[in-house]
């Protein structure tokens, strides 16, 4: 089956038509007629079709600048408007591009992107938007198919998590998000559901929604006293930046790494300064042991060189020990004579 695609052509024709004259009103005017009361009350509450989205999106003002090409089978489909904030390693940058320049999503960060078109929601649709599915496959996420109350006016703000290793480049009117549009009950159909009940009391609830800018919402997402971030500081820059994680771990990874990798080359040269100094001291005890071996040798010789000498010597002692002995006996014997003279005259 060939698609079939309702073209800026249609468009012009549908809205040259002298019935629908209304349709060429500025959506203010579309949205204030028809904020509250159904045009189509005959088209079920589920979710809407293609020529439902038209429908609704013409009559009430609903989509703006409203492209008939971006309506798919049940999704209108959303461009960047080239305004964008993100916090870049915890800079804010905030900027709106022209149709020349690009946006750098970088690596484990988070970008808020605003939408070119802007939402006046009647109070009887909600919306739910999600990321188009082939930015899914490149590894991004949005979240879970956030929903946008009745009675919503403003442009949408995309929180657009890139959670891969990639750096992706994003240009102006790039298609962003898918947007589904679905039709509530209404409130007076409750009593047919329940007939032994009366719930016509029961008021529909309707919300005032002013235009707001991205600061806003970020501002009072945290700030509130029951659910709000933790600053580290009173830094209003601080306080009201979103932005991820992952980039400053993977910053105090690698300073951790490279402080690791300091200490392994202090510990080389350590280990080199230790290991000259061992080698030093073992060149100093080795030249030492030489010494101390060689001047034994020395000692040695000597004492084996002095020993003939020292043979003669003795020996001459021992001749002059005998002389001295012999002496000593011929002084005795002539004492012991001189001490008794008459034992030797008798004797003759």
């Amino acid at each position: 089956m060939k698609d079939v695609k309702f073209t800026e052509k249609d468009l012009k024709y549908l809205l040259s038509l002298s019935v629908n004259k209304s349709l060429n009103n500025p959506p203010e005017i579309r949205f204030e007629n028809y904020a509250k009361i159904d045009p189509f009350p005959d088209i079920p509450a589920v979710l809407l079709n293609s020529t439902d989205i038209i429908r609704y999106a013409l009559t009430t003002g609903m989509i703006y600048e409203f492209t008939p090409e971006n309506v798919d089978r049940a999704t209108y489909i959303c461009n960047f408007s080239g305004y964008y904030k993100y916090w870049n390693e915890g800079k804010l940058e905030e900027k709106m591009l022209n149709n020349n320049e690009e946006f750098l999503l970088k690596s484990n960060s988070i970008a808020f992107l605003e939408t070119e078109q802007t939402f006046r929601v009647p109070y009887y649709l909600i919306l739910r938007f999600n990321l188009k599915v082939q930015h899914v496959h490149k590894g991004l996420l949005l979240g879970t198919g956030p929903i946008v109350d009745p009675g919503f006016i403003g442009k949408l703000y995309i929180p657009l998590h890139n959670l891969t290793s990639n750096d992706y480049i994003i240009k102006k009117n790039a298609q962003i998000i898918s947007v589904e549009f679905t039709k509530l009950n209404k409130y007076d159909n409750l009593v047919s559901l329940a007939n032994t009940f009366d719930f016509t009391s029961v008021k529909e609830v309707y919300r005032n929604f002013e235009p707001r800018d991205l600061d806003v919402y970020i501002k009072k997402a945290l700030i509130d006293d029951n659910f709000r971030k933790k600053s580290t500081n009173n830094n209003e820059c601080d306080i009201f930046s979103v932005s991820s994680s992952i980039p400053d771990a993977i910053e105090q990874t690698k300073k951790s790494a490279e402080k690791a990798e300091k200490n392994v080359q202090s510990l080389k040269y350590l280990g080199f300064v230790g290991l000259g100094s061992f080698l030093l001291t073992l060149i100093g005890i080795i030249i030492a042991i030489f010494t101390l071996i060689n001047n034994t040798n020395s000692r040695i010789d000597n004492v084996i060189k002095s020993q003939p000498v020292l043979t003669n010597d003795l020996e001459n002692l021992k001749n002059q020990v005998e002389n001295l002995k012999k002496e000593n006996e011929i002084l005795l014997k002539l004492q012991q004579e001189n001490n008794n003279p008459q034992q030797g005259r008798g004797g003759d």
